[in-house]
């Protein structure tokens, strides 16, 4: 089963990995000089996957202390146990 922090991470990369090719190939076809200019309305085409990756990088974030809460949590367990 796949953890939490690698699932966001992974969607993270995944949504900038969206955002560059868009810029990537944007700069292609101007760089050409054969196309029309590339240029679409950034706030539609990033607006949701920029929340999305935000979003992601919270829920990693609330993981990650989450794992460390439980941890904490065990060891104490474990402390009370052996006394």
């Amino acid at each position: 089963m796949l953890e939490i922090p690698t699932v966001c991470t992974e969607a993270i990369k995944m949504l900038h990995t969206w955002k560059d090719a868009y810029y990537d190939t944007r700069l292609k076809i101007e760089k050409s000089g054969k196309e029309q200019k590339w240029e679409f309305d950034k706030n539609k085409l990033f607006k949701e996957t920029d929340y999305i990756a935000a979003v992601a990088s919270d829920l990693f974030d609330m993981a990650q202390v989450y794992k460390l809460l439980n941890c904490r949590a065990t060891t104490h367990s474990i402390y009370k146990i052996i006394r």
